[in-house]
């Protein structure tokens, strides 16, 4: 079993450099509607009924722009030839993804929501233990921190009930996270069919993905911090700048401009990069399991 893929990893970091140009207006593509859903969030802030439907709308908006520079990324990454001057288009993968995503986001919800339930059914019996322990025997009225009715006992276990759904929720999308390049490989949507592709592989994804997401994650925190200390406006909380009163205290021209940027950045540190790295994973585990079945058809022969 290997730890990491260091040909996927290299991949990773080659991609937005190799593909410089496709990068940058990837990235500027979503800036934009980045920054009219940061400006539109900031007015819902402030009590703008109108504002609201405008985020949603630029939700959708960024959404769909998303789709249609993974899918152009992705085909450039699986070694496809662009169709356009950029790569980009808005046809049949643009959709496909579209369909991947709604698709993972019903099948998260179900079995994490699932699992979530069990969950918090497990902490709540662990908090009535609790209760006894410290002399509770009538249920409290109104709201109460569960956790604070912990001991050390509750708190071991809890934590190795968390720790459990975090890491089975990692596992999840480790598996789940090579349907994108297969479904632009394939043309059509693959999400669990190309589940077996990713078995035994769990380790090895999640930490060539942690590799690939932590130095530009905290480039993203540091940009965040740096720009709200130095401009008063952090892009990734626009709400930020409405005081008690409903007021806009900030420049709204000046959020779109760092949002602007804001979203281009998060595009290039952490977009490519992990666009590049599924997609060299796929065809590196592709071509694995090609060669396994050709070798156990030899065998058979």
């Amino acid at each position: 079993m290997r730890w990491i893929e260091p040909g996927a990893l290299r991949a990773a970091l080659q991609f937005p450099i190799a593909n410089a140009r496709m990068v940058l207006a990837g990235a500027g593509l979503y800036g934009v509607v980045f920054a009219v859903q940061s400006v539109l969030t900031l007015y819902l802030a402030a009590g703008s009924s109108a504002a609201g439907l405008g985020a949603l709308i630029a939700t959708l908006a960024a959404f769909g722009v998303f789709c249609v520079v993974l899918a152009g990324w992705g085909r450039v990454a699986l070694g496809m030839q662009a169709s356009t001057p950029l790569g980009f288009q808005a046809g049949g993968d643009e959709l496909r993804l579209i369909w991947v995503a709604f698709l993972v986001v019903i099948l998260s919800f179900t079995v994490l929501g699932t699992a979530l339930v069990v969950l918090a059914f497990m902490l709540a019996a662990l908090a009535m233990i609790g209760a006894e322990r410290v002399g509770m025997s009538e249920p409290p009225e109104g709201f109460i921190n569960i956790f604070s009715l912990f001991g050390p006992g509750e708190w071991a276990v809890a934590l190795v009930l968390m720790g459990g759904f975090a890491i089975f929720s990692i596992w999840l999308f480790s598996r789940l996270s090579l349907g994108v390049p297969a479904t632009l490989d394939g043309r059509r949507v693959r999400i669990l069919s190309v589940w077996p592709l990713s078995t035994g592989r769990f380790v090895a994804i999640t930490l060539s993905a942690a590799a690939v997401i932590f130095p530009g994650l905290v480039m993203i925190l540091m940009i965040n911090s740096a720009l709200g200390t130095l401009f008063g406006i952090a892009p990734a909380s626009p709400q930020s700048l409405v005081n008690a009163n409903g007021d806009v205290t900030g420049s709204p021209l000046g959020l779109a401009a760092i949002s602007f940027v804001y979203g281009g950045l998060k595009m290039v540190l952490l977009g490519a990069p992990l666009t590049g790295l599924v997609c060299a994973l796929y065809r590196i585990y592709a071509r694995e399991n090609a060669h396994r079945l050709e070798t156990d058809k030899t065998r058979q022969l």
